[in-house]
């Protein structure tokens, strides 16, 4: 079962989670999360 893919194809990025699965767990929509590289000063 794909739950999602990652928006262009690299190893990290934003997450497009399947419909079905988004349906289940609603939660997913708010979450935003950031890379190691992004919160190093």
């Amino acid at each position: 079962m794909t739950v999602g893919k990652i928006v262009g194809g690299e190893l990290t990025g934003t997450i497009e989670w399947a419909e079905k699965f988004l349906s289940q767990y609603q939660i997913l929509e708010k979450l935003k999360t950031t890379s190691e590289e992004e919160r190093t000063v």
